[in-house]
């Protein structure tokens, strides 16, 4: 996909966007369960946020893979141009 230095920007904003449509979705839900009175009802009024929140969720999770995979990679070209360097001495 990219460099493990732009997955991290795009894993940082997805993240971002996560918590952002979380807080907004507890936020409103507080605010609803104390007028209605009752969860349940106040739950399905700010259902959107929760929604909007599932897709970043999911986009996360694909994102934080992708980001193990590059890891990964260059931990081991690392590693051997280390070890190359080490036995070239």
């Amino acid at each position: 996909m990219g460099s493990e230095d732009e997955l991290l920007d795009l894993h940082t904003r997805v993240r971002r966007g996560r918590t952002k449509y979380s807080k907004l979705y507890r936020q409103a839900g507080s605010k609803q369960v104390r007028s209605d009175r009752a969860r349940g009802a106040a739950s399905k009024k700010s259902r959107g946020d929760a929604q909007r929140r599932e897709v970043f969720e999911d986009a996360l999770s694909r994102v934080s893979a992708q980001l193990a995979k590059a890891a990964r990679k260059e931990a081991t070209a690392l590693r051997k141009k280390r070890l190359a360097a080490v036995k070239a001495r």
